[in-house]
């Protein structure tokens, strides 16, 4: 379709779409006045679910679950309205606040989690600090802050189910809120959208060819071409350590 010709018709769709307006607005003021309880019970019930939203982590959680996209590549996990920092650390901007976890590729080399050390609330971090670690026996994996902020609160859950972190990552495994210093200027400088899938596809490539390149590291990819679920299984002390120094350390980026 020729550009003039597409702006035609999205010209007509506008013009119609102006049309119908005030019909679509009576219709609904009729429907209210004629059937005002079903719409009170309708705006009791948004209300409701908006009171939950706010003050209930676990419901936030799951209806975050319902909405968001989830995108895998190779096996491992991505969502959709989520950053990402360079250090595998992700960020959830919300309302007021910015919650805060260790995305896929975290979990799948580090196995199983045992223990996750949460900092203390009113602590302050900038971007690239230290935040939060996952242990795994004598593996450790320090997780950086995403963005500049105040710790206002921690996933106490993760002390009695750590297995959060590798089932829903991006859900029930989240480790800390911020309260951001300037959520515009740190969001900035993390990847989101197509440029975190593009990232996110060039790290899982960069891992694999990093454990290929290592003769004691054999099947790192299942069949399908999926990451292997006891990837962490394959890879020893010296493996790893390459690895928290190419994915996980301060100045670890691609």
């Amino acid at each position: 379709m020729s550009q003039p010709s597409l702006w035609l018709k999205r010209g007509l769709l506008l013009l119609v779409a102006l049309l119908l307006f005030p019909f679509v607005l009576l219709a609904i003021m009729l429907c209210a006045i004629l059937f005002w309880p079903l719409s009170l019970l309708a705006a009791s019930f948004c209300a409701l679910a908006a009171v939950l939203y706010i003050l209930s982590p676990s419901f936030r959680s799951k209806l975050d679950a319902k909405i968001d996209e989830q995108i895998q590549y190779k096996g491992l996990r991505l969502v959709s309205g989520t950053d990402f920092h360079p250090n595998h650390s992700w960020a959830r901007i919300l309302l007021w606040h910015v919650l805060v976890g260790a995305d896929d590729l975290v979990q799948a080399v580090l196995g199983p989690v045992q223990t996750v050390d949460l900092p203390p609330i009113g602590k302050r971090v900038k971007e690239g600090d230290r935040l939060f670690a996952l242990r795994r026996g004598n593996r450790c994996v320090e997780v950086r802050a995403p963005i500049s902020g105040t710790v206002i609160a921690t996933n106490e859950r993760l002390a009695q189910h750590p297995a959060f972190v590798n089932e829903e990552p991006f859900h029930r495994g989240w480790a800390v809120r911020l309260r951001p210093e300037d959520v515009s200027a740190g969001r900035r400088r993390l990847l989101h959208g197509d440029e975190a899938r593009t990232w996110f596809g060039r790290e899982i490539d960069r891992l694999m060819t990093s454990l290929h390149a290592d003769q004691e590291v054999n099947n790192c990819l299942a069949d399908g071409g999926t990451v292997a679920q006891d990837l962490y299984r394959q890879i020893d002390d010296d493996a790893w350590n390459r690895l928290t120094e190419t994915f996980f350390a301060p100045d670890a980026t691609a």
